[in-house]
């Protein structure tokens, strides 16, 4: 592991960049915190995904999940800065019913959330977390550092102003976060964990229906202190999405994609493909 990413994922860090961002000469006083008045939120997402990864244990397994996140914000700074409170409570299921992917996992946290520009939005926080796994009947707990960051962005560049595609549009997305300890096991009580995606899409609208086809090329990479196989990958990908709406603020896609893993602390390679169905909807809003 680099200098810097031993350095970043500690919760001295995490906590001095949270101190920063809280301390921005910018920021004025906004009404006392009311749930009644608040604003808040609930995200749903999920999906179900074979083979579950491109790992050995996963190449015949498929796996399950789902999370909801409501959100509550209690202060507002100033107009890209505010602190909420959140619970996140996720399911997770596997064929082969191994541990790491059977079980059912709670948190409550804060966190402050920046708007950096109109694609990118960073957050940085603390959340209690907990988990028990169905099968072995173990409960693990432990206060975890978290820093989190998104990406959105669409455009059309030039030459899709004209012919079949003048009515696609180019998307990135994106996301990363850090997390310390990495994972709930005792055995990481002192592995931090770094992890990000990005995705550059097509969206091409299927005639004058609602439905959107999304060719799309994507690389996740994930490092942690310790060296462990799984957690220190890079993995570029290639895919199709179909893109069916779920009301005003929700999407279901489903997909296939065909990706190359690269463990960087073992050299071993492997490649595979994977369908999967995902979903999201947002409420409250």
């Amino acid at each position: 592991m680099s200098f810097f990413a031993k350095n970043l994922l500690t919760p001295q860090s995490l906590l001095l960049v949270l101190l920063m961002l809280t301390g921005l000469p910018s920021i004025t006083l906004a009404d006392p915190f009311s749930l009644k008045k608040t604003h808040k939120s609930l995200l749903v997402w999920g999906s179900f995904t074979a083979p579950a990864s491109l790992g050995a244990s996963d190449r015949n397994n498929a796996k399950f999940e789902i999370f909801a996140k409501p959100t509550f914000r209690l202060h507002q700074f100033n107009k890209k800065t505010k602190l909420v409170a959140y619970v996140i409570v996720a399911a997770l299921r596997d064929r082969l019913k191994l541990n790491y992917n059977s079980k059912f996992t709670y948190g409550i946290g804060l966190e402050v959330q920046h708007k950096l520009t109109k694609a990118v939005r960073l957050s940085f926080g603390a959340k209690w977390d907990s988990e028990y796994q169905y099968f072995s009947g173990t409960t693990y707990r432990a206060l975890v550092a978290t820093a989190d960051m998104s990406v959105y962005k669409s455009w059309k560049p030039d030459w899709l102003r004209h012919g079949k595609l003048r009515n696609a549009k180019l998307v990135l997305s994106g996301w990363g976060n850090i997390r310390y300890p990495g994972a709930l096991d005792p055995a990481e009580k002192n592995n931090g964990l770094v992890q990000g995606a990005l995705k550059l899409a097509m969206i091409v609208p299927l005639g004058h229906s609602k439905l959107k086809l999304a060719p799309f090329a994507s690389l996740l990479a994930k490092a942690d202190l310790k060296g462990r196989p799984w957690n220190n990958t890079v993995e570029p990908s290639l895919g199709i999405d179909l893109k069916i709406p779920i009301g005003k603020r929700g999407v279901l896609s489903l997909g296939a994609k065909t990706t190359v893993q690269f463990q960087h602390t073992t050299g071993t390679t492997s490649n595979g493909a994977q369908i999967y169905l995902s979903w999201y909807k947002n409420y409250w809003r």
